[in-house]
């Protein structure tokens, strides 16, 4: 497997913020995971983390493999949902954006408009099953008189 510069930086700066994270967030990472890092990273780059993550200018391929790491190995499963959708926002153009959107406009979830003529189809589907519905009910209750009728009059 052949891996760009870019790549190879992000993998690079991981690492650098992975150096500085607590004992207890690392280990949770599979250390397959880590190793791949380690094997694919850029030996050469000069990343260090000199100030706090959050003002330092971390590359946006880096930024989503962390983002990854926190929703696979960090996040509870209950969260995960909310977060996707947060980080989501982040960036329009960022890849998990545009991976997101393409899997939701697959599923037809918050990006499909009804048109009219699929609202009426469908109503029409419901009220014909409505329909159906009744006429079992009433039917049943056609039967229930007739049994009363029969055991109090007879035939």
């Amino acid at each position: 497997m052949h891996l760009g510069v870019e790549q190879r930086d992000a993998y690079s700066e991981v690492l650098e913020v992975l150096r500085h994270m607590q004992k207890k967030y690392v280990d949770k990472i599979p250390r397959k995971v880590i190793m791949f890092f380690y094997d694919n990273c850029n030996l050469d780059s000069e990343f260090r983390l000199t100030k706090p993550l959050f003002e330092e200018e971390l590359s946006p391929k880096a930024v989503e493999l962390i983002v990854m790491l926190n929703l696979n190995y960090w996040e509870s499963v209950k969260n995960r949902d909310e977060l996707i959708m947060k980080y989501a926002a982040i960036d329009p153009d960022s890849e998990a954006e545009k991976r997101l959107n393409a899997q939701l406009e697959k599923e037809n979830k918050f990006t499909r408009i009804e048109t009219e003529e699929e609202k009426e189809k469908r109503e029409k589907a419901e009220n014909k099953e409505l329909t159906i519905s009744n006429n079992k009910i009433i039917m049943k209750i056609k039967e229930i008189f007739t049994k009363i009728k029969i055991f109090l009059f007879g035939k």
